[in-house]
């Protein structure tokens, strides 16, 4: 007979868990992190969120919930809370600042990942605002980028690691065949099955290359990896199309012989809308400078405000 891997009592034969034991083990692990995520987006039970997930691990589970997991829960808060945050595509600025706050009461150290999903939700705030901050290499771990941008441009994100990928026809010759002769009488000949040689087309999306890409307030740049890597800018007013997918985007240019071409960034959403930002920049009245280090100082001065209802820069969906 088996025990319980929950609370520790015989489970029957060829059993390794209670029912009940699971249900009341996976309610608890649900409740804590609700608990947790709520106090990290509304603020609700932040005092005291720590003494409740230890009494729900103490007393309303199982004896497979450690006294770790009330630590584990608030950190594990502060994560889903920006996801739930995010999950409208947008930032405001009580979020972040109940985000902030929650982690300074906890004295939690974000991942690396959490602080670059809010980095990008305060840019793209920032940016729909109207508000351009003075962002450089540094702010993106380097000394230098392989780019030569124009005066009048401004960085305003960089992706490492992109794929770049575009329609390519693949074309294949495939053979003839002379057939088969059928005799049918004395000296009487058929031949069948005869086919001449021809070249079979077809076109697919295909990876080209692999490097850096950088947009800008007016172009997207591309520099590929190696001597012989691909380099080439788009003036992203000369793009017709922006298609968010999971992990790219695909653009079509404005040119007669445009084909398909797709960036794997990581966050299609974000890329799109970055580009699109800053192709309607272009048209309209710009954006208004402002005299801010970097992206750390975006996350610590936080959401400008909301973008006025006739800005016309309304977030792309999801291409899924």
């Amino acid at each position: 007979m088996g025990d319980c891997l929950f609370c520790g009592e015989s489970a029957g034969w060829f059993r390794g868990e209670h029912a009940r034991c699971r249900a009341r083990y996976h309610d608890a692990i649900h409740t804590m992190r609700q608990l947790a995520i709520d106090a990290a987006l509304t603020g609700a039970g932040r005092d005291d969120l720590r003494e409740r997930l230890a009494e729900i691990a103490k007393t309303g589970a199982t004896d497979r919930i450690d006294p770790m997991s009330a630590e584990r829960a608030i950190g594990v808060g502060l994560d889903g809370a920006l996801t739930l945050a995010l999950a409208d595509h947008s930032l405001s600025r009580t979020e972040l600042e109940s985000l902030t706050a929650y982690q300074e009461h906890f004295g939690i150290e974000p991942s690396p990942e959490y602080l670059d999903r809010v980095r990008r939700a305060v840019l793209l705030a920032n940016l729909m605002g109207g508000v351009l901050p003075r962002l450089g290499p540094r702010d993106f771990g380097l000394g230098g980028l392989p780019f030569n941008f124009m005066k009048s441009e401004s960085l305003l994100w960089l992706f490492g690691g992109v794929e770049y990928l575009t329609e390519v026809t693949q074309r294949e010759y495939v053979a003839g065949s002379k057939g088969m002769s059928l005799r049918v009488a004395k000296g009487v000949y058929v031949r069948t099955g005869g086919m001449r040689g021809r070249t079979v087309s077809a076109t697919e999306m295909k990876v080209v290359d692999r490097g850096v890409v950088a947009v800008t307030t007016k172009h997207l740049y591309f520099k590929g990896d190696g001597l012989r890597g691909r380099s080439f800018r788009i003036r992203l007013d000369r793009i017709v199309s922006f298609e968010p997918y999971e992990d790219g985007v695909g653009i079509m240019r404005d040119t007669q012989r445009a084909k398909p071409e797709a960036f794997l960034t990581g966050d299609g959403w974000f890329t799109a809308n970055l580009l699109r930002i800053g192709a309607q920049a272009m048209g309209d009245t710009g954006f208004r400078r402002e005299e801010l280090a970097g992206l750390d100082e975006i996350v610590t001065l936080g959401v400008p405000g909301e973008a006025d209802d006739d800005s016309g820069l309304v977030f792309l969906d999801d291409g899924l």
